[in-house]
């Protein structure tokens, strides 16, 4: 027996295994009949004259690669046997080895999804915020960032009522519920921006779920809507002086609304 050099690609489609497994099979392999030389190569080919091939199989069966043992041989059941339990050791190496492929393109696919949804978290226009299930942040966009005034801070893997308590706390059973699979409508509040005015803010908060159907964390947005409130309550003001003035004047005014096919009154009552 002598040392060899055993390249890792050696098996059909690409399968993989070390060389510390083959060189391990192929010693165990020749160990078993004195002068006896052993290989691991491609599936198909002929066996060498005088020798033995057996299969090395994925978890499947399908017959990956086989272990070839040439030379003086003596065979019956008994060599063909052992030979075969070879082939199984590197079947198992093998299926081991995949099934650690498989999950480190797994992680990959895993990491380039997170990467994609942070990108597009940290490039919203509104204030957003993707959390764990423990509500922890994950990522955060710009304007969150602004609006709270965290500029400079280390927000990533903290929780929202670690970073600012006295705007989150009281939204914290919301959070959990919502986590618990609830679907509440969007809530307005009002709240100081980051200039310390009052302004009025629009949340939402829904949860992102798990390949398995179970909540992975929060999803939270919100957006101001001061102007609009605004604008608003100003509509509402102007109606309301009008209506006062047709009352003293003691006019009225009827529109029909064709789409609704609703009559309003605006004015004094009939007298």
């Amino acid at each position: 027996m002598g040392g060899r050099v055993v390249e890792r690609r050696l098996l059909d489609g690409g399968a993989e295994l070390s060389a510390e497994a083959c060189d391990r099979a192929v010693r165990l392999a020749e160990g078993l009949a004195p002068g006896a030389t052993a290989e691991v190569s491609g599936p198909g080919a002929a066996a060498p004259e005088g020798g033995l091939s057996v299969p090395i199989r994925r978890a499947d069966g399908t017959a990956a690669a086989e272990l070839r043992l040439s030379g003086d041989l003596q065979i019956d059941a008994a060599l063909l046997e052992r030979l075969q339990d070879i082939a199984d050791f590197l079947g198992s190496e093998l299926a081991r080895a995949e099934a650690h492929r498989r999950c480190e393109e797994a992680e990959r696919k895993t990491a380039a999804a997170w990467g994609t949804l942070a990108a597009v978290v940290e490039a919203a226009p509104i204030s957003m915020a993707l959390t764990d299930a423990d509500q922890k942040l994950l990522a955060v966009s710009p304007a969150l960032v602004e609006s709270l005034g965290w500029e400079g801070r280390e927000v990533i893997g903290h929780t929202l009522y670690e970073l600012s308590p006295v705007v989150f706390e009281h939204w914290r059973d919301s959070y959990v519920a919502v986590l618990a699979g609830a679907t509440p409508p969007a809530r307005q509040f009002r709240m100081r921006d980051r200039h310390g005015q009052p302004a009025w803010y629009e949340g939402h908060a829904r949860a992102w779920k798990l390949a398995d159907g179970s909540s992975g964390g929060l999803v939270i947005a919100w957006h101001n809507i001061t102007e609009m409130k605004e604008a608003l309550e100003r509509t509402a003001h102007s109606e309301e002086r009008l209506t006062l003035a047709m009352e003293i004047s003691d006019m009225h005014v009827w529109e029909m609304d064709y789409q609704r096919q609703e009559l309003i009154k605006v004015g004094a009552e009939d007298t």
